[in-house]
């Protein structure tokens, strides 16, 4: 074999190294695309049944019917929490936000219970929770673990949040919206005294979540501030002058006291949730 040829063949060989790695690499990119492009589909079209587990923690606190659609958007039907009737939850989340421990979704509510819409961040790692751009309305009839004034709740409680958050321990972090209800209506005009509309704010003080409402109607007016703490107890302070004899008499008859403010009565203990 002459020098040339030598040259020759160790030249050919040393063309073909590259070009084969070239094509090793591209081979293995294209099998890396592939499975990335099978994992993303996997896991987008996960189903919503995946969160079962999750929900069924709660210890029997949340009960649903099912679940249907992805892992990332889809819906729980008849949802129930706490005894209280939701009805069907959709919900879509954002799946980024996981990465970093949160919980980031927009949620929209349509039961008897409530008809609602939010947008609620869960986080996992300071166990906090915030809910913006919240709006709907919330059927009193489904409250029943609790009394007002010795009666069943009855009417609606609007609300509009624009920014609310809470973190467990700690309490109310941030809290902006207003609340508008007639919860006070059905007594009211059992007496012959009218409507009772009552709307206000909600706010923190301190680590306390406040809720204060005012209203007045020829009769009278009443002043009613509902504090959460973060223990997960309640107080409810509510303060009404009351023009008119027979509202004062009713009032103490249900657990009003005199007062220099006026007819004052108070309430507080655990929240234990509002269903049966």
């Amino acid at each position: 074999m002459s020098a040339t040829e030598t040259t020759s063949q160790t030249g050919s060989t040393r063309s073909n190294g590259p070009g084969k790695r070239r094509r090793g690499a591209d081979t293995a990119r294209l099998l890396g695309l592939a499975a990335f492009a099978f994992g993303l589909s996997a896991v987008t079209s996960a189903p919503a049944s995946l969160w079962r587990p999750a929900l069924d923690a709660a210890g029997g606190r949340v009960t649903y019917e099912r679940l249907d659609g992805t892992i990332w958007r889809g819906r729980a039907k008849r949802v129930v929490v706490d005894g209280t009737a939701l009805g069907d939850i959709d919900f879509a989340l954002n799946p980024a936000m996981l990465a970093l421990g949160r919980a980031s979704m927009r949620a929209r509510v349509d039961g008897y219970a409530a008809r609602a819409t939010a947008r609620i961040e869960l986080n996992a790692i300071d166990r906090s929770a915030r809910v913006r751009e919240a709006a709907g309305v919330f059927n009193l009839a489904s409250v029943r673990r609790y009394k007002l004034l010795g009666a069943p709740f009855s009417g609606s409680v609007k609300f509009r949040i624009d920014d609310l958050r809470w973190r467990d321990g700690k309490g109310c972090l941030t809290a902006a919206g207003e609340i508008w209800t007639d919860m006070l209506s059905a007594q009211t005009q059992g007496l012959g005294l009218g409507e009772a509309a009552l709307h206000g704010p909600i706010a923190c003080i301190g680590d306390d979540l406040r809720i204060s409402l005012a209203g007045a109607n020829a009769m009278g007016s009443a002043f009613v501030n509902i504090d959460v703490r973060p223990d997960r107890t309640y107080s409810l302070s509510a303060t009404v002058d009351a023009d008119r004899f027979e509202l004062r008499q009713a009032l103490e008859l249900v657990g009003f006291r005199r007062e220099a403010a006026g007819l004052v009565y108070d309430a507080y203990g655990p929240i234990k949730g509002l269903g049966s």
